[in-house]
């Protein structure tokens, strides 16, 4: 976490990029007193050209929240591709979410996988567990059982409760349903929690077949159970 330093204006408003982003910080978290998110977007907009991605992000993020502003998802995913375009991972996965939800452009799962693939490839778990519950829930020709189970696996890897969570969810439903696809089972789960696989040019691991055995998610099932779940 940042934490604010004697002085940080000074370079600032000599035109420092990194510094810029800095005061704007401080008065987005309320580290210079209250929160300010006007005087915080204020210095995140100078010299935008120069700006760290990082900044881009942080605009579109107060524009998608509408936070000294009113709410606008158009400026929002504007400022994220603008940081997606320096290889943000953030801006790629908010594109996504922006995308899967239909905010400020219309609803489209596969653009919203095309950019949590993105954000994944660079260790996002959040995007992971996304990609997780997209292939869990989506269409048909999506991957289904196994594709979302290897993509919670992977974000469970790095610590992510929520697909850790998502993971018991999935041992329960396939226990209920005599381990049939998840594609085609009705029963929805407390997996639609999300902010979000083969290991082929999407940077997936690969799970051969549609349908797992029983013994096999008992393996599973038994790997999870004991396993201690990062804090």
């Amino acid at each position: 976490m940042r934490r604010p330093c004697n002085g940080s204006k000074k370079p600032a408003e000599q035109g420092e990029p990194d510094a810029e982003e800095e005061v704007g910080y401080f008065f987005q978290r309320g580290f210079l007193g209250a929160r300010d998110y006007e005087k915080a977007r204020e210095w995140y907009k100078r010299a935008p050209n120069m700006a760290p991605q990082t900044r881009k992000n942080q605009l579109g993020y107060m524009a998608q929240l509408g936070l000294g502003m009113e709410q606008n998802f158009i400026e929002a995913l504007d400022w994220y591709y603008k940081a997606a375009a320096q290889g943000n991972p953030n801006a790629q996965e908010n594109i996504g979410y922006l995308y899967q939800h239909g905010l400020g452009v219309e609803t489209d799962y596969a653009e919203a996988q095309t950019w949590y693939y993105k954000a994944a490839g660079q260790g996002k778990f959040q995007a992971e567990n996304q990609l997780g519950y997209m292939n869990q829930y989506g269409p048909r020709d999506s991957g289904g059982f196994c594709a979302g189970l290897a993509w919670y696996h992977t974000a469970a890897d790095q610590g992510n409760h929520t697909a850790i969570e998502n993971l018991k969810a999935l041992f329960r439903t396939a226990a209920g349903s005599g381990c049939r696809t998840l594609a085609s089972s009705k029963r929805r789960s407390s997996a639609g929690r999300g902010s979000s696989v083969q290991r082929d040019g999407h940077g997936s691991r690969t799970c051969s077949g549609r349908v797992a055995s029983w013994s096999w998610m008992r393996a599973w099932k038994r790997v999870w159970q004991n396993r201690v779940a990062p804090q």
